[in-house]
């Protein structure tokens, strides 16, 4: 045992130096530099809280590890809480960001795991860190981060503490070859009589959850309780050996701690372990249906859906699948892409649209909210009118046909004919005939186009119906004026060359 540990029982010493030197199976063991320099830690009563250190040169908890010091308590944190410390606790996002920018983007993150999977071990026991990449190991030296400092560098992708004191509580990272810093782990080596151990990897929502309260000797505890945030949740998931949660949500994160009885000499003694702070992680956020146009959808149109989550960058390997929906029917899925394209909408295509997200080998599926998609058909624009006879003049008593055509516009369109300063409807279709145009059919005229919504107008058309006196007065009555007008000019003309040439018999 390191010196200055001291048990508030007297046979707490020996029972150390038997733990500590206990055989352990398992992987070849990598031996850790020393074990000298223990801080001391004063034990506590039946009634007292964990242990509180001595403030010796080796920190239990060096800053931005990851475990909350507050009275002595060793606590891991949360995720939210880990992100005060932002150089810490995103440095292997950072990392990651540099390798992109280096084009590295390509490589994995390394997955850091522990055997057995519990942050906390008792003093002398054994743990096995294991570091899986992206390539096999043996190719190039694995490295070991302990407190951010380099602890090791193996040929395997294995490192064994053996008889654990400690100054090895921390946070460890590893790095293999060909891939990136792998996520942090906390290891929390304790010196109390009764501990809570829960997992040291990373619990996503969907996934078992389990604990179990040990105390320092095998068999040792009895009446074991647990609770959450103060609540007993003994009979609800508890076991003889464990607690597990079978399918863990967020909101099942909180503060766990567990109790029990130990026997000490001649009495019975109930003892707390301490409080650890268990985080459920997302494994993906709640998805987001996007439409990739904000302009209202127009028949004919493509149609564009993104169903946007974001996968927890503690789960990269994460498989996701993706289905949409309309109306609650299933469009399309379950596949990996998260995108919906349509070439061409109809109104049949008008409905609410959702997305849903499920995780591969998971139980976990979210489903985004409903968006509400109207497709409406193109509006029609650039209404114009014909005319026969051109010009629209048409003699009484002739056929006058008017046609209407428009530029855009889609879905059934209808048409109808009006005359200015008439409420009449005159006909419909996109063509109006007069067989037999009268005087009274003079006037301007104009067609209206609709398909279900706002109806477009023509330009109006004057139409003009020219009766039989008018044509007589300019096409025969006309002609005659103008040849008797001749005459009379030639014969003033043939008096005056008449008279210049007989100027005698003028004055006779």
């Amino acid at each position: 045992m390191g010196r200055g540990l001291q048990r508030d029982e007297g046979k707490a010493a020996s029972w150390g130096q038997h733990r500590a030197g206990e055989p352990r199976a398992g992987l070849k063991s990598i031996s850790t530099q020393g074990t000298s320099g223990l801080p001391s830690a004063r034990g506590k009563s039946p009634s007292s809280g964990p242990p509180v250190w001595d403030g010796g040169e080796q920190s239990p908890a060096p800053p931005g590890m990851g475990f909350r010091t507050s009275k002595g308590r060793l606590t891991p944190l949360c995720t939210a809480e880990r992100l005060a410390d932002a150089s810490r606790w995103c440095s292997p996002l950072l990392f990651l960001l540099s390798a992109q920018v280096l084009g590295l983007a390509a490589t994995e993150t390394a997955l850091l795991t522990t055997d057995p999977p519990w942050s906390t071990i008792f003093r002398g026991e054994s743990v096995t860190l294991r570091c899986r990449g992206s390539q096999p190991s043996g190719q190039q030296p694995t490295t070991w981060y302990h407190n951010d400092k380099i602890l090791a560098r193996t040929d395997t992708d294995t490192y064994r503490i053996t008889n654990a004191r400690q100054k090895q509580t921390g946070t460890y990272k590893c790095q293999s070859p060909g891939s990136v810093a792998s996520n942090p782990i906390t290891l929390i080596v304790s010196y109390d009589w009764l501990i809570l151990q829960v997992p040291s990897h990373a619990v996503f929502e969907g996934e078992l959850l389990c604990m179990q309260c040990r105390g320092w000797e095998p068999g040792s505890v009895t009446s074991v309780q647990y609770f959450r945030d103060g609540a007993d949740i003994t009979t609800r998931y508890a076991s003889d050996k464990q607690l597990c949660i079978p399918r863990a949500e967020t909101q099942q994160s909180g503060r766990y701690r567990c109790t029990g009885q130990m026997n000490s000499f001649l009495s019975v003694i109930k003892r707390e372990s301490q409080e650890l702070h268990v985080c459920i992680r997302e494994l993906f956020s709640s998805p987001v249906l996007s439409v990739a146009s904000s302009a209202e959808t127009l028949e004919g149109s493509p149609l564009n859906l993104s169903c946007v989550t974001h996968l927890s960058p503690h789960s990269p390997r994460s498989i996701l699948w993706y289905l949409f929906y309309r109306n609650g029917t299933v469009l399309q899925g379950p596949k990996t892409s998260s995108k919906y394209h349509v070439p061409m909408v109809g109104l049949a295509d008008t409905g609410s649209y959702s997305c849903e997200v499920r995780a591969e080998n998971s139980s976990i599926w979210k489903q985004s909210a409903q968006v509400p998609i109207a497709v409406r058909r193109v509006p029609i624009s650039g209404v114009s009118l014909d005319v026969q006879p051109h010009e629209g003049q048409v003699m009484e008593g002739q056929r006058l046909v008017l046609s209407c055509s428009v530029a855009a516009g889609t879905g059934s369109i209808s048409f109808s004919w009006h005359r200015e300063g008439s409420a009449e409807v005159l006909g419909r279709g996109t063509r109006y005939e007069i067989p037999s145009a009268q005087r009274d059919d003079d006037g301007h005229y104009y067609c209206v186009a609709s398909n279900g919504g706002v109806p477009a107008q023509s330009p109006r058309l004057r139409v003009t119906v020219v009766g039989v006196s008018s044509l007589f007065y300019c096409h025969i009555r006309a002609p005659l004026l103008l040849a008797a007008l001749g005459s009379l000019l030639s014969g003033l003309l043939a008096v005056h060359v008449l008279m210049s040439k007989d100027p005698k018999g003028a004055k006779q």
